[in-house]
């Protein structure tokens, strides 16, 4: 085979690769390593909800209702309605701002501080989730000199 067709192949596998990547994803509890949300889950009624969480720029572990933490940069999961809690973990080279999370149960316009403990810092808070609704918050960790998270609502 000639230089160029060798070529030509690793460039089809390439973007045979990238097709099945962005096939990917989307589901109850799936997570998304892009800044697009993944389509609300097909939860199988209105309880349990499809709650959104939104991990700006995915400096932050997330974690929520007792899952895993994850870094992706948004996640759609089927919770119970009621109370869901939530904690978010400045990953390195990260910290906690003094208000990391948005659109929670104790946000009033200015952002959620959480209850911070240690070792981490560690912030947790919750979301009340209602049958029927489909909510959405956000949390976002700054780099270390205190900038980079947006001042606008993330949530649609």
């Amino acid at each position: 085979m000639s230089t160029a067709r060798n070529g030509g192949l690793v460039l089809a596998a390439g973007i045979g690769l990238a097709a099945l990547a962005a096939g990917c994803g989307g589901s109850s509890g799936v997570q998304t390593p892009s800044n697009q949300v993944p389509p609300a889950p097909l939860c199988p009624s209105t309880d349990p909800v499809a709650l959104t969480v939104k991990n700006i720029l995915g400096r932050c572990a997330v974690e929520v209702a007792g899952s895993a933490a994850s870094t992706a940069v948004a996640q759609t999961l089927c919770v119970p309605s009621g109370t869901v809690p939530l904690s978010t973990t400045p990953r390195p080279g990260a910290i906690l701002p003094p208000t990391p999370w948005h659109d929670t149960d104790a946000d009033h316009g200015n952002g959620d501080p959480g209850t911070v403990s240690q070792p981490g810092p560690v912030s947790a808070t919750t979301i009340t989730a209602a049958a029927g609704t489909n909510p959405c918050v956000w949390t976002c960790c700054t780099l270390p000199d205190g900038t980079g998270c947006p001042a606008s609502n993330q949530c649609p």
